[in-house]
């Protein structure tokens, strides 16, 4: 692979500073962050639709079989709810995988004693 300097890059073009891995983590990280906001809205979306119709959990038989919004019953929402669900976790795992390093990072700073500044 060849190399391009300062000089060769074509004017309005800055040169990355990041590696051909930095690179392709970054996109990986920008991918998985719209996907992950993608899996959650429709998420909360049915589980609100559970939510305001039923009180989440069926107390009676065949209270699970109410038709619902767009001709679906409860069941049916239910089981639609538990895979987007799913899908929104295995996306939220990923991205803590991905950012693993900054999380780790994130985390010792929130629970690491800071020294007070002088003079109080």
């Amino acid at each position: 692979m060849a190399t391009t300097s300062a000089a060769e890059v074509p004017p309005g073009h800055a040169q990355s500073h990041l590696p051909v891995h930095g690179k392709l983590r970054a996109q990986a990280r920008a991918i998985t962050d719209v996907f992950l906001l993608l899996s959650w809205i429709p998420a909360i979306f049915t589980g609100v639709i559970l939510w305001d119709t039923l009180g989440i959990v069926p107390e009676a038989p065949g209270k699970g079989e109410k038709v619902m919004l767009w001709g679906l019953t409860t069941n049916e929402w239910g089981d639609i709810h538990w895979w987007i669900s799913a899908v929104a976790v295995g996306f939220t795992m990923l991205h803590i995988a991905l950012d693993w390093r900054m999380f780790k990072g994130a985390m010792r700073f929130l629970f690491h004693q800071h020294p007070l500044p002088e003079g109080h």
